[in-house]
């Protein structure tokens, strides 16, 4: 199983995921029907219960399909690899039995969750990426270089730094003339450390006020 797919399982049993609507969401990208998506709902509540036995009369049942639609729509499930039926033994009766897994289904799932999150974080860091730029360009006056705009999108990449933290850091330089933005880089940086070291300098300053107290006890 692909860690993109135990990602999307992880979350999906945590409760961080609801399969329903991914589904929904994604039907169309998946090429199902209205019925797969039933099928493979009801399919996927059972197996994170970790029942895997497969029953088509009980399970069309429980969903209020014919068998027939039902079979038809495991057959096509079973072609497009969404679904994986296999014989074996019940350790409870001794008796052959049927048993499904659904790895080929989550598997086009998390490849088509993990595009979405993709494109949203694009996007996302393209809005950022432009804002800076147009505030650079309006500020500094000047167009970007290449290397200004290496500088930029390593601040999208990264995340290390807010939007508008940045944004005072341009405001910043510019007002003591330095309209550059490695400076704006080093500025950033620096103030970075510090905070650190605040954090750290504050978080040792607590456990020593509470081992003395401990000692005065």
């Amino acid at each position: 199983m692909k860690k993109e797919t135990q990602l999307l399982i992880k979350l999906i049993d945590d409760d961080m995921v609801n399969v329903n609507a991914l589904l929904i969401k994604n039907y169309r990208g998946l090429h199902i029907t209205e019925k797969d998506i039933i099928v493979l709902s009801m399919l996927s509540r059972q197996e994170i219960k970790g029942n895997h036995v497969f029953s088509s009369k009980n399970m069309s049942k429980k969903i209020g399909l014919e068998i027939d639609e039902f079979c038809s729509s495991i057959e096509k499930l079973e072609n497009r690899n969404f679904i994986k039926i296999e014989e074996g033994t019940s350790p409870k009766t001794g008796k052959i039995v049927e048993y499904f897994y659904l790895d080929g289904f989550y598997d086009e799932l998390a490849e088509l969750y993990l595009e979405k999150i993709r494109k949203e974080n694009e996007q996302k860091n393209q809005s950022f990426e432009e804002e800076i730029t147009n505030l650079f360009e309006r500020t500094f006056e000047r167009p970007l270089t290449v290397s200004d705009a290496d500088i930029i999108r390593k601040w999208s990449m990264e995340e290390e730094y807010k939007l508008e933290e940045i944004k005072t850091e341009i405001l910043a330089a510019a007002k003591v003339g330095k309209f550059s933005l490695k400076y704006v880089d080093s500025k950033l940086v620096k103030k970075h450390i510090e905070t650190e070291n605040n954090k750290e300098y504050t978080n040792q300053s607590t456990v020593i006020k509470e081992l003395s107290e401990k000692w005065k006890k």
